[in-house]
C-alpha cells in the first residue's frame, strides 16, 4: 500500500527541497508545489512533494501516525517490514 506522509520543509535549493523524516534529513523533488518556504508542511509520496498541508492538518495526521505507531508491539524496525511484507 502507498502512503503520502505529512513532512516538514528544512530548506530549498532549486527543484528539491530537505525535508524532517523521521528525526533526519531527506531531500525531495518539489514537482507538486513551487516557492517553498522552510517551516511548510508537505505531503510526500516515493520521494516527490505532491501538495502543500496546513501546519494544523499536518501535525493531526502525523500525531494519528504516531498513536498507530505505538500500537505495533515491541519489534524493531527489521521485524516491521517482515509483518508488512507477509503475504
Amino acid at each position: 500500500m502507498c502512503l503520502a506522509v505529512p513532512r516538514r520543509v528544512l530548506r530549498v535549493e532549486g527543484d528539491r527541497a530537505e525535508v524532517e523524516w523521521d528525526d533526519a534529513p531527506l531531500w525531495v523533488a518539489t514537482a507538486g508545489a513551487a516557492d517553498l518556504a522552510p517551516g511548510e508542511y508537505v505531503l510526500v509520496h516515493a520521494g516527490v512533494i505532491l501538495d502543500r498541508l496546513g501546519a494544523a492538518e499536518a501535525e493531526e495526521i502525523l500525531a494519528l501516525q504516531a498513536e498507530m505507531d505505538a500500537m505495533w508491539p515491541l519489534a524493531g524496525p527489521d521485524e516491521r517490514q517482515q509483518v508488512e511484507a507477509a503475504p
